[in-house]
């Protein structure tokens, strides 16, 4: 800026400081079965696994008047568990070989704990194009998505003009009109 005809530089903070921030901190537990059957005509291998995450980084909101809208720190920890199976047959083992994997993985995500001092934390959309809002709350997966019902997507011969969403396109979702 310039001050009594004096160029006057300056600097501002990027971010609230947080002297407390620590980095996350992971627990995991991971068991597993490898076999072979039938001379490994059949092997394979099943495992169950859960991974703690405590101290979860976030920005939690602060008031206007700081200058701010978040500041980073700890707080709330998720929990992601699942199992993962892998399946392999030798069919056929002669000059003709012929041999099927098969492969399933499942994930379940969920927010444990957040303190008492959070409420329910939304953030903008998770989607491009399509108004909503993610949510942090316990006992929903992190960031679920958090908005507008869908009850299906428009097609090039319904009546647009004539719906609740009048400026809507082709191929965007119809979103549930109370």
């Amino acid at each position: 800026t310039v001050l009594g005809g004096v160029e006057q530089s300056g600097a501002q903070p990027a971010r609230i400081p947080n002297p407390e921030l620590t980095w996350e901190t992971t627990e995991e537990y991971n068991y597993g079965l490898d076999f072979g059957l039938f001379d490994n005509r059949i092997m394979g291998n099943f495992e169950y696994y859960v991974k703690n995450s405590i101290d979860q980084l976030f920005s939690k909101p602060v008031p206007m008047t700081t200058g701010f809208t978040n500041v980073r720190t700890n707080f709330g920890n998720v929990r992601n568990s699942g199992i993962d199976l892998m399946l392999t047959t030798l069919n056929l083992v002669q000059k003709f070989k012929w041999e099927t994997s098969l492969t399933l993985s499942t994930l379940k995500n969920e927010v444990v704990d957040l303190p008492p001092y959070v409420g329910d934390i939304i953030t903008g959309g998770i989607l491009a194009n399509v108004p909503g809002f993610a949510i942090v709350k316990e006992g929903y997966p992190m960031r679920a998505f958090y908005g507008y019902q869908v009850t299906g997507i428009f097609q090039l011969d319904d009546d647009i003009a004539g719906s609740a969403q009048p400026t809507a396109k082709p191929g965007e979702p119809i979103f549930l009109d109370y």
